[in-house]
This record gives C-alpha cells, sequence and structure tokens, in this order.
C-alpha cells in the first residue's frame, strides 16, 4: 500500500514550487498551513490518481481535493436546494402541494437508491 498526503489545495499556484532568485530559508508556504490527512490506498491506486490528475491538468493532491467535494456536498448546499424547492412548491396552489410533496420525496428515494448502486 502507498500513502498519500492530501493538502487541501484551493490554488494551483499555492501549490506549485517557486523559483527562488536568493538562496537562503523557503519561506512558509499557504498550503503548509492547511488541513493534511494521510490516507492508505492500494497498490497501483496512487499510480492511476496520478495519471488521471495528469490527464486532466492537476496534480494528484487537486485531482483528490475535487473528487472528495463532490462526494461530501457542504450541508449548506442542500439546505439551499431544499429551500429553493420549498419556495417553488409555494408558488403551487394548496390542493396541488401535497402531490407535488410526495413526487418530490419519492424522486430523492430514487436518486438515492441508484447513487448507491
Amino acid at each position: 500500500m502507498a500513502n498519500i498526503y492530501l493538502v487541501n489545495c484551493y490554488s494551483y499556484a499555492f501549490c506549485m514550487k517557486s523559483p527562488s532568485a536568493k538562496r537562503g530559508p523557503k519561506p512558509k508556504s499557504p498550503s503548509r498551513e492547511l488541513d493534511k490527512i494521510i490516507i492508505r490506498v492500494p497498490d497501483g491506486m496512487r499510480e492511476q490518481i496520478q495519471s488521471v490528475a495528469a490527464i486532466n491538468g492537476r496534480s494528484a493532491n487537486e485531482e483528490l481535493v475535487l473528487l472528495l467535494g463532490r462526494a461530501y456536498r457542504p450541508e449548506e448546499i442542500i439546505s439551499k436546494y431544499i429551500l429553493d424547492i420549498a419556495d417553488l412548491v409555494k408558488s403551487f396552489p394548496d390542493d396541488q402541494q401535497k402531490d407535488l410533496w410526495r413526487s418530490i420525496i419519492q424522486k430523492i428515494e430514487a436518486a438515492s437508491l441508484s447513487a448507491r448502486s
């Protein structure tokens, strides 16, 4: 198994090593201040991640942060979607709202089941 070090890098410029005109101690990179995590991956997966990242024009770290961000949607985004849906349902006549909520719940359940498989 290989260890992969993840640094939450939001800007590629912060992750790149820039050549320094002067010798001496290097200033601390902003990425050094971000949260870090070490994960173990099966043999060959590190190379697979690096390969896909290169194809996408990203570092392996950027690729993993992007994928993890997609997998773990921030709660506030979900909450906003729910509020938008509630506002939309409220715009319909009262006698239609119950059926709309039932339909929305069925669609969420179906999406949840398809996401698991």
